[in-house]
């Protein structure tokens, strides 16, 4: 036994065991109470080894024009009229500039009625100016018209005018006097298509809260879209729907069929849009410019009369579903905000066409088509629906707490085959719209409390490794309506909207403590904006592989987190099945190439923070299980690494930290040294960082192990070895 004063020999530890608890717990029963396992931009290669994640790139020429990137839908299209071959297509739509923005008023002229002596003044005036509004904002005032000689005791009428404004939706009316030039204040509100106004009102009301604002915020909402081929360097202008896309940064859904009815190419593949807001869209790809609303009504197609779009709630108009997609050759509906639990289905192989799917075919009312109203009447009250996709032959519906599967082939009253809609879970839904993502035989997609997927059988939860994440009140992910989420290979990848540091289940404020700041090479260490998990690398419990990434923009001369708004997945025969993403900027990003970060602002590329780290270790089964009881001190620490042979091992600089239950201790940088025999241009390069004189201050019982490095350069954690000295300290 080792008394108190005792200190071992230094030992080696060969420490290559990369699991623990956040990223790849492998036994969390095993590993309770000695945890700690963390990854930032860095994720398992098929060997199964941790490298640093891939780049972003400008995608095709990748800026849309004067505008945003909000939303993003894929199709494919022929790349030439006529060609057989297909190509991926990228739509992008989003919002114009500043310079598409409602009109100020103007013209605006006024009669002062029936003046008398008894209120004329030399020293004051009466004043007026107009602005306009629309769903978006109000522009900066008019012109301004003066009334001077007036005296606020008798008040005459004033007849006001002025020129209409197209789009604007109502004025305000704003008046004052010159006492406090350029302060009116609100007056009067009066509709859309008045543009008079006869003012009998009290002639001290001059000091309503309110004054004309000085920056126009009525935007003209013009849908920014565009087409591109893997091939091409520029985006082709898609006219589209004022007003569409523009309900949500990233409400915008769409899927591809081929339409017999399409009036304007009969027999076309078609792209459907929608985004919860306006009447489906339809485009029928490179060269047509212009999207056309899907036939509403009755339309006459293939020798008879066919009933069109269905109409909402009210049967007032045609629906605005959020969601669309395609199953068992059948175009589908969901999210219509009159009805936001109802499923409508077309007729087989006719997108535009609902004379048969209805869940009478009978119909109540002659003509009316009746949707599925899924979990309406059932007692589980799922909330609307949130997402739709196909799982082989079966529609899974997803809602805010809930998940069902339609099954075809059910007969209902005797009546034709219909749709049976059975529930999976009744307590677990999809929290995000953009989180639903769809793997060849499951869903994954993001629950009020973890990741999960579903086989269409069940749910099962995924993201038990990242517990601290998402699970009850504390949970650090606490706003869940607006992630995004793609697939890349195995990985799926999704974008959260709150960003904080997370190292080992410590939460990390923004610009707070980072046991890294000289290995990030002037960058503040990045605030964790994504998690991905691997299903093609799974601990033992079945669960994928885990971790953090991190993306930066340079904005203001300072780096910034940022987080996608809309991504999709390319999966033309020229693609990886890359997903591309959009930023609410005007440039699109293609993930998966090189590896730095293009800045979606200002087009240049910045390095990719990256970090690794091992579980807290006891270490029992180096010195016994008097390891309980002992301190141990890191003298040295040499990590193992591998990179490409073009690449200068001095292009690297890594720095170590050792965590224990003191917290970190002071970084170290570490000497990068090229070993193992001269690289070749077929091999990789193995070189070795080493880290030395770690402070006493870092004994601990437990030791952890994380290393950092920031460039524009690939490499791979291979391992790490270190001395530890350990001292026997009191029970």
């Amino acid at each position: 036994m080792l008394n108190q004063q005792d200190v071992s020999p230094n030992v080696l530890v060969p420490y290559h065991d990369f699991s623990g608890c956040l990223n790849i717990r492998r036994s969390p029963y095993l590993l309770n109470r000695n945890q700690l396992q963390y990854s930032l931009n860095m994720w398992f290669t098929n060997a199964g080894v941790l490298s640093k994640r891939p780049g972003t790139s400008l995608f095709a020429g990748g800026v849309t024009g004067n505008g945003t990137s909000n939303a993003l839908v894929a199709a494919r299209f022929p790349a030439t009229t006529g060609s057989s071959t297909m190509v991926s297509s990228v739509v992008a739509i989003g919002t114009s500039s500043a310079k598409n923005l409602l009109p100020v008023p103007s013209g605006l002229s006024g009669i002062r009625n029936s003046p008398s002596g008894s209120d004329l003044n030399s020293t004051t005036s009466l004043e007026y100016v107009v602005t306009a509004l629309n769903a978006f904002g109000e522009t900066p005032p008019s012109n301004e018209i003066i009334f001077p000689g007036f005296t606020p005791i008798v008040h005459t009428t004033v007849s006001l005018n002025w020129n209409a404004v197209m789009g604007a939706t109502s004025y305000k009316i704003y008046r004052g006097l010159t006492t406090s030039p350029g302060s009116e204040n609100f007056y009067q509100l009066v509709s859309a298509g008045v543009t008079s106004f006869l003012d009998i009102g009290n002639p001290n009301n001059f000091t309503t809260a309110g004054t004309p604002p000085l920056v126009n915020t009525a935007i003209i909402p013009v849908a920014k879209a565009a087409w591109a081929r893997t091939t091409d360097t520029s985006w082709t202008p898609l006219s589209i729907a004022a007003t569409f896309g523009t309900s949500g940064t990233t409400n915008v859904a769409a899927t591809q069929m081929y339409d017999p009815d399409n009036p304007l190419t009969i027999g076309s593949d078609t792209l459907f849009l929608v985004d919860g807001a306006n009447p489906p869209q339809m485009w029928t790809g490179p060269p047509a410019a212009t999207t056309t609303q899907v036939q509403t009504g009755t339309y006459s197609a293939r020798g008879a009369t066919q009933v069109g779009c269905p109409t909402n709630r009210a049967n007032t108009a045609p629906i605005t579903p959020a969601f669309v997609t395609v199953c068992r050759n059948q175009l589908i509906y969901a999210g219509e905000p009159t009805e936001p639990g109802a499923v409508y289905i077309s007729d087989p192989f006719f997108p535009e066409a609902f004379n048969n799917n209805s869940l009478l075919t009978t119909g109540v009312v002659a003509g009316t088509y009746i949707p599925y109203f899924v979990g309406r009447s059932d007692g589980v009250e799922g909330g609307p629906i949130t997402g739709i996709g196909p799982l082989g032959n079966a529609l899974m519906v997803y809602k805010q707490s809930a998940v069902y599967r339609m099954d075809y082939g059910f007969s209902l009253f005797g009546d034709a085959s219909n749709w049976a809609v059975t529930p999976v879970s009744v307590s677990v839904g999809c929290q995000s719209p953009k989180s639903l993502v769809r793997f060849d035989t499951f869903h994954v997609f993001l629950g009020n409390n973890g990741v999960y997927m579903t086989d269409g059988i069940s749910v099962q939860r995924i993201s038990d490794n990242m517990s601290p994440l998402f699970e009850g009140p504390s949970a650090l992910i606490q706003n869940r309506a607006t992630a995004v989420a793609c697939r890349f290979g195995q990985k799926y990848i999704i974008f959260l909207p709150n960003t904080f540091q997370l190292y080992g289940g410590i939460a990390l404020s923004s610009g707070g403590l980072s046991p890294f700041s000289a290995a990030t090479a002037g960058l503040p260490w990045p605030d964790f904006t994504g998690v991905w998990f691997d299903f093609a690398q799974v601990d033992e419990n079945g669960l994928p592989t885990s971790g953090f990434l991190g993306m930066q923009a340079f904005v203001s001369n300072a780096y910034t987190d940022i987080t996608p708004v809309s991504i999709v997945n390319l999966s033309g025969p020229t693609d990886s099945g890359q997903p591309v993403m959009g930023f609410g900027v005007d440039a699109v990003l293609a993930f998966g190439t090189g590896f730095s970060d293009i800045d979606p602002v200002s087009l240049i590329p910045l390095p990719i923070v990256t970090a690794a780290a091992g579980k807290l270790d006891v270490m029992e089964d180096i010195f016994g299980l008097e390891a309980w009881q002992q301190a141990k001190n890191v003298n040295d620490v040499t990590v193992l690494f591998s990179a490409p042979p073009t690449i200068a091992a001095s292009s690297y600089s890594f720095t170590c930290s050792v965590l224990g239950e003191s917290g970190f201790t002071t970084a170290m940088s570490g000497q990068v040294e090229v070993g193992f025999g001269t690289p070749t241009a077929n091999m990789p390069m193995y070189a070795t960082a080493k880290f030395g004189a770690f402070s006493s201050a870092s004994a601990s019982r437990v030791v952890g192990i994380m290393v950092a490095e920031a460039s524009m350069n690939p490499w791979t954690l291979l391992g790490w070895d270190l001395h530890v000295n350990a001292l026997k300290v009191s029970q």
